[in-house]
């Protein structure tokens, strides 16, 4: 993949562990160096149901928000401070580590089971293949990770809801970037994902277990639908359908989704033909 600059493109990382202790700060330096040159300026921490936000202070307030004696289950690190994101004059980002699913067992009270790396830019230019290469670099650097995804759209909120961090609004006229009926059927199954995946996606990184499931590395190479296929550590690899990140309803994309999805459909949640059904209906 050619380094490409790409204009009004927010792209998001979304990683799932094995049920691990895998540390948030081992983490932190690749998620922050994806969202450069945006640096989070407020610390989200929910404990158990009970959110709080403070300065971000750098890596000693991440360590004692994950640390924090009642229980932090999600934490989340943003550019822009809560509830006053303005599209039209603001970059965005967004780090979150989150615990184990639910219904997954873990191993430990700091059990990490997702990682989320958004950046947005509405009007400023990504380096995409920076944002692609510190994903990559994510997936290697974790040793329990199973499954990622990177998801290009062409709207921040379509980018938080394909991430489950912005409810989906079912009001909103249905479109292909409007995945609100994926999250819906999907969501039920989450404690599966990591053995299987939610499906295709712009890129999509598999495990040497799930590639097994598709026939193992070199027939994933041979045989996948896809621009490019990127051999990473640990048996893994990535798996990039076109040539540079689009959002879904992109022509290119259009045309190269149903077969990816076909392609993964032995290792994905078990909701049918999403894109195949959608693309015809709304095309």
């Amino acid at each position: 993949m050619n380094t490409v600059a790409i204009t009004h493109r927010h792209l998001g990382c979304f990683l799932f562990l094995e049920p691990s202790n895998a540390d948030p700060l081992d983490l932190l330096p690749v998620a922050l160096d994806a969202v450069a040159p945006s640096e989070p300026i407020t610390l989200v921490a929910d404990r158990s149901g009970k959110g709080f936000v403070r300065k971000y202070l750098g890596a000693k307030s991440v360590r004692k928000a994950w640390d924090d004696p009642m229980g932090t289950t999600l934490l989340c690190l943003n550019s822009v401070a809560r509830n006053c994101y303005d599209p039209q004059n603001h970059d965005y980002s967004e780090i979150g580590f989150k615990r184990g699913r639910e219904g997954v067992p873990v191993t430990g009270t700091d059990a990490l089971g997702e990682v989320a790396v958004m950046r947005a830019t509405p009007f400023a230019i990504v380096n995409a293949e920076h944002f692609v290469r510190a994903a990559l670099r994510l997936f290697e650097s974790t040793a329990s990770a199973q499954y990622c995804y990177i998801h290009c759209a062409s709207d921040v909120q379509y980018l938080r809801i394909e991430a489950s961090v912005l409810p989906g609004n079912p009001m909103i006229p249905e479109t292909i970037e409007h995945t609100y009926d994926r999250l819906v059927l999907t969501y039920p199954m989450r404690s599966q994902v990591g053995e299987k995946i939610i499906g295709a996606h712009w890129g999509v990184m598999l495990s040497k277990k799930l590639l097994d499931q598709l026939g193992g590395r070199e027939r994933v190479q041979r045989e996948s639908p896809v621009h490019h296929v990127r051999h990473l550590e640990n048996g893994a690899a990535f798996l990039q359908l076109t040539e540079v990140p689009l959002p879904l309803d992109a022509p290119e994309m259009l045309r190269a989704l149903p077969a990816f999805e076909a392609y993964l459909e032995p290792i994905s949640l078990p909701i049918g033909p999403y894109f195949r059904r959608k693309i015809p209906l709304l095309g």
